[in-house]
């Protein structure tokens, strides 16, 4: 109730939170000022909701700050990408020559400016926000009023920004926008399982997997329509997204459409 009446005063959820905690665990609540805390607090709540037997492990976080841009942040290692420069040291053999071959076949890195132009005509085509998972309390009002005056990703996402609202969340709702993603898509349950690579013990273990999972498993993507129409609808909105993605490639022979539809499993 406490965070829900700082949220009320216009603040941001994790201020909200941190708030909160002060007032109820006074020296305690320290623990709520790393993000990284804060995401381990919700999967330990995931947990007792469902009941789960799994048990919380806590291991210490070195290098950068959680969105900082050095050490070994998501942001820094982002940043290094973008710039051309592979952080070799801090990559497993493996990662570094799958980086340095999509790079070399002009497939990569991909971010938000390179995909800008895309993404732009599609949150123009969009007349109304409300069914974007995320909008809330005005929210999509607000993209809706720079989304048609604004000329780039960076000043939509400062417009929208208020204190109440984090750069990542609001990152997170003009991506499902540009993707078409609605609310009603992530309200069911899976549709079904999609294999995208395996080794030979996987491909043993396939077999079982089809006998005792609930859930299609897909391993060739035309097979989707021996399934039922939401199935259809949120593969068709899979091969959607890749054929949006596909167009921030350099290298303009890479950006055909509808490569999902021909992708098999990678075999290991």
């Amino acid at each position: 109730m406490l965070t829900r009446e700082w949220l009320e005063k216009g603040i941001s959820y994790a201020s909200a939170q941190q708030k909160a905690a002060d007032a109820i665990l006074s020296k305690r609540a320290d623990v709520f000022s790393s993000p990284n805390n804060v995401l381990g607090i919700e999967y330990i709540k995931a947990l007792k909701r469902y009941d789960s037997n799994m048990q919380p492990l806590t291991m210490k976080r070195t290098g950068g700050d959680h969105d900082s841009d050095t050490g070994y942040s998501a942001s820094a290692l982002r940043k290094s990408f973008l710039s051309g420069s592979l952080p070799a040291a801090l990559m497993p053999e493996a990662a570094l020559s799958i980086g340095k071959e999509e790079i070399d076949l002009g497939r990569g890195p991909v971010s938000l400016k390179r995909a800008e132009l895309a993404i732009l005509s599609r949150l123009r085509s969009i007349n109304d926000f409300s069914n974007v998972p995320g909008t809330s309390e005005g929210l999509e009002s607000r993209f809706m009023r720079y989304v048609k005056k604004e000329s780039s990703v960076t000043t939509i996402l400062s417009g929208v920004k208020t204190k109440r609202y984090t750069m990542s969340r609001l990152r997170r709702l003009l991506v499902c926008a540009s993707l078409g993603i609605r609310v009603d898509y992530i309200k069911h349950e899976p549709s079904y399982a999609r294999v995208l690579a395996m080794n030979s013990t996987g491909k043993n273990l396939l077999a079982a997997a089809r006998k005792k999972t609930k859930l299609p498993i897909i391993t060739k993507p035309a097979s989707v329509y021996g399934l039922n129409e939401t199935a259809v609808k949120l593969f068709e909105l899979e091969a959607a997204a890749t054929d949006l993605y596909v167009l921030a490639y350099q290298n303009e022979e890479e950006r055909s459409a509808g490569q999902e539809w021909r992708r098999s499993p990678i075999i290991i």
